[in-house]
Order: structure tokens, then sequence, then C-alpha cells
């Protein structure tokens, strides 16, 4: 939610501004999951335009501002269907 709001807002953000130091382990796996799942389901990208550079989250094409992100897809929860 925090970075598809600041993507709502900025017309970039920095991959290094969404960690902090001392930050936990666990929290750094989620902030980079958090991100992995931007770019899969809501239209957000990454660029990178040197080698060992910034990384960039930026919005997609398919990017909207006004959808409202809950949470993020269950791993390993199989539907009965």
């Amino acid at each position: 939610q925090r970075i598809h709001g600041r993507l709502s807002t900025d017309p970039r953000v920095a991959f290094s501004e969404m960690f902090q130091p001392g930050m936990h382990k666990s929290a750094i796996v989620g902030v980079f999951r958090a991100i992995l799942e931007l770019a899969r389901h809501h239209g957000v990208r990454t660029e990178q335009n040197d080698l060992h550079g910034e990384i960039w989250i930026v919005p997609g094409e398919e990017f909207d501002p006004a959808k409202e992100i809950t949470q993020g897809d269950e791993y390993g929860s199989h539907s009965s269907n």
C-alpha cells in the first residue's frame, strides 16, 4: 500500500528508498515481495539504467493510482475448484 501510494504521487521511486538501516530481514523480504506483487498484478515496472545502478520503481501503462491495494497473493494456498 505504501509503495503504491508513493507511485500515485511520484513519477518514480528508488528501490533503495524502500529500506532503512537496521531493518529486520523479514521486513526486507516483505518489501521485496511487495514490489514483485505490484509488478505482477498492479501495473508497476522496474528500470535500471546502469549496471549496478539504482533500480527505479515506476508506474506502467496499466497502473491505476485509484486502485485500492489490500494484500498480496497467498502463496501455497490451493483452490478446491
